[in-house]
């Protein structure tokens, strides 16, 4: 780091050759407690940012186990005599944490959304004391586990689609399973609205449902989505569920209109003159529309898991919605979900509380 008082220029650091298992392990002393005194983490020296450090190189190329730590003055070593004792494969998964909390709080950082923070911010505390426990991942969620609902929304639109076609040709199932597939693949890669986005839209709809109870139930199933769907994309210590086997009927009940409308305007802004397109602005709006009506009803055979419909002769009930190879699907934008969650090399995360 140079001599005390020399104020001459600093070259950077030489980028050793990279040690996968070393760097982990500078990464989890981040969050270890140090074994000589009652520090709770590594900290980077007071100086370390005015470092430059060499193209491609990180901060873990540019300290060694014997730089000693900001907060207690022990060596980086000190800091994970017991993680050493650990096996590499805990090690790994604990060095994986340790990018996630950075992640989450880049995102806490800049989230503006408070029932989104809340989440962030839930998700944040449980990995970092992963970490300074040295223990592997259980999430005990406040918003409960997965899954949700007994019929899953994929079950749910292969349902619809025999129910609709009660009576028609083969031809007329393909063609809906096709498009109960699209809706799928488009619903799965949505960013949901935030509740209180939901709040105003519903609070500004004539409807006959209390508004409140409403931004009751769409509070707990936002929070499992971002928890158990999206975030997950981008903490990959999480576990990722699928929105389609996961949840079911009320999740979907809450999130149609606003997927509708926004699949609608999507479709609208589209520039493809092909059939193709055509086919879609035919039939998804309505078949999101028929689709509301029949969820609203007590009695729909959509929820019932005993349900099994007779298909034509030929047709076979999918097990999972897939679209066709020729089928080109809608250009769906995720970006605006994962944006902003990548985390800066220069945070300290460990600071945070």
């Amino acid at each position: 780091m140079g001599r005390k008082g020399d104020s001459s220029p600093r070259s950077p650091p030489k980028c050793p050759p990279k040690h996968e298992y070393d760097e982990k392990l500078k990464m989890i002393s981040l969050y270890s407690a140090c074994g000589s005194c009652s520090c709770v983490g590594w900290k980077k020296p007071a100086d370390f940012d005015e470092i430059k450090i060499e193209e491609n190189c990180s901060w873990t190329d540019a300290v060694s186990f014997s730089s000693d730590c900001q907060g207690c003055g022990h060596p980086l070593e000190k800091h994970i005599e017991k993680v050493r004792e650990l096996s590499n494969d805990l090690i790994s998964r604990l060095a994986t944490m340790v990018a996630d909390v950075d992640v989450l709080y880049h995102r806490i950082q800049q989230e503006d959304d408070s029932d989104t923070k809340q989440v962030y911010y839930y998700l944040f505390r449980v990995l970092r004391k992963c970490v300074q426990n040295r223990c592997d991942l259980e999430l005990d969620s406040p918003f409960g586990c997965p899954p949700f609902e007994q019929v899953p929304i994929a079950h749910i639109l292969a349902n619809f689609v025999a129910l609709k076609n009660e009576s028609a040709s083969a031809s007329a199932h393909e063609s809906d399973f096709e498009t109960a597939a699209l809706i799928s693949q488009c619903l799965s890669a949505w960013t949901l609205e935030t509740p209180s986005t939901h709040h105003f839209r519903i609070a500004e709809m004539n409807h006959s449902r209390k508004v409140d109870d409403e931004l009751s139930q769409y509070k707990i199933g936002y929070a499992r989505w971002l928890q158990f769907c999206r975030t997950p994309t981008v903490c990959k210590s999480l576990p990722r569920h699928d929105m389609l086997a996961i949840f079911g009927r009320n999740f979907l009940r809450l999130v149609l209109p606003a997927f509708a409308e926004d699949l609608k305007r999507r479709l609208d802004q589209e520039t493809d003159d092909s059939s193709q397109r055509e086919r879609v602005m035919r039939e998804v709006p309505g078949f999101l529309r028929d689709l509301e009506t029949e969820l609203s009803k007590k009695d729909t055979p959509l929820v019932d898991s005993k349900y099994a419909p007779k298909l034509p002769k030929g047709v076979k009930r999918p097990t999972a919605l897939t679209i066709s190879a020729d089928y080109r699907p809608l250009n769906v934008d995720t970006t605006t979900a994962v944006q902003g969650l990548e985390p800066e090399e220069d945070m300290d995360a460990h600071d945070f509380i």
